[in-house]
């Protein structure tokens, strides 16, 4: 995340255009994919684009949108849910916008899982479970070169540095740096790198994309002036 921060100051990838997401897109496509694994995309998006300051969305379940009677109880403990698609936009603190998409077993699956940072001269992919954990694709993504272009692998040192940390993956996916995080917090009494207020901020903007859906794809602003499940208040 550091090296990917120094990159975007040296304007790697000129100016910052937008942030894409996606889920996995397996069988938790939709409400499910948005809860259980959108929200790490989430908080990257906020680390990247600031605080959220608005959000509108969509839910459809079999290319319909949702209904109040589509509402159910979700798997893996997360309470209500509708719809096997979401389609939301977030306006940021810093005016990139950000979109999080996913779709019940939406072609390669899992091949979209990650967060992009889309520039006027480049793009950043991010990863969780693959290593390089983010790659970097030179050039405009809307004028086709003449050449092909590759991927650079960024590593914690930079684009197309080797890697100085060993097993990374492993650190990142095994929770263990998150872990070492924690502990070094509590010693140096400081907020972890991802706080208690960073997930409340992940779970509002989920509960964000329900409230507009349930309000015929309105805008919903910060603060959130509902601050229950509104698929809940919708039953």
């Amino acid at each position: 995340m550091p090296a990917i921060e120094r990159m975007l100051k040296e304007n790697a990838i000129g100016q910052v255009l937008e942030i894409r997401m996606r889920g996995k897109e397996d069988a938790r496509g939709g409400a499910q994919d948005l809860w259980v694994l959108g929200a790490h995309l989430l908080n990257l998006a906020t680390f990247f684009g600031g605080a959220p300051k608005a959000c509108t969305a969509t839910l459809f379940q079999d290319e319909r949108p949702v209904t109040k009677a589509d509402v159910k109880e979700g798997a893996e403990g997360i309470g209500p849910i509708a719809g096997n698609a979401v389609h939301a936009r977030f306006e940021m603190e810093r005016g990139t916008p950000v979109f999080f998409d996913s779709i019940v077993n939406a072609g390669a699956k899992g091949s979209g899982f990650g967060l992009q940072l889309i520039g006027t001269k480049g793009i950043i992919d991010l990863r969780f479970d693959t290593e390089p954990l983010a790659q970097l694709l030179p050039g405009n993504p809307f004028q086709p070169g003449k050449e092909p272009r590759a991927w650079i692998p960024i590593s914690s040192a930079g684009p197309g540095q080797p890697e100085p940390m060993a097993d990374i993956k492993v650190a990142v996916s095994s929770h263990l740096l998150a872990a070492r995080d924690l502990l070094a917090a509590i010693h140096e009494d400081r907020a972890p790198l991802c706080s208690a207020a960073d997930g409340r901020t992940v779970i509002e903007m989920i509960m964000a994309v329900f409230e507009s859906h349930r309000l015929n794809g309105q805008r919903v602003a910060w603060p959130l002036t509902n601050r229950q499940n509104p698929l809940a208040q919708w039953t």
